[in-house]
């Protein structure tokens, strides 16, 4: 990250077959979190990169869903994708974003893991997103 709080970290597994993955940057335009997911998305489907690429769910948060302390000045939106990448050792991937929206900045957190692990990991990315309490302060 730089010392602006926009950049990127990146975490994998020793395999790199699991990666977690936090980005932030400043807003330049008024693209809610919910349009910029599905702009990614579109964009993700029309490169012809990843095969059997499908969009299990995209959508916006509702505030009950936010982590402890956020309020409705908060835009936050999530998606889940599974595709086959051929650039991953294990090809047949799933993908969740979270991406976040508050006082011109934006954040996203993202998980990738082999589509055989989604559900033993579908609980890391829910509680990081619900740690994001600190977004608050």
């Amino acid at each position: 990250m730089g010392s602006d709080g926009t950049g990127s970290v990146t975490m994998t597994d020793g395999t790199g077959e699991r990666r977690f993955m936090m980005v932030a940057w400043d807003l330049e335009d008024d693209t809610g979190s919910l349009e910029r997911l599905q702009a990614n998305d579109e964009s993700f489907k029309a490169s012809g990169d990843y095969e059997d690429y499908r969009t299990d769910e995209i959508r916006e948060l509702e505030p009950d869903e936010y982590p402890f302390l956020w309020d409705s000045e908060y835009d936050a939106a999530m998606v889940v994708n599974r595709y086959t990448g051929n650039d991953w050792g294990v090809p047949e991937r799933y993908l969740t974003e979270y991406t976040v929206q508050h006082e011109g900045k934006g954040f996203t957190l993202s998980l990738n893991v082999p589509e055989e692990d989604a559900e033993e990991y579908e609980q890391v990315l829910q509680d990081s997103f619900d740690s994001w309490f600190f977004l608050a302060i």
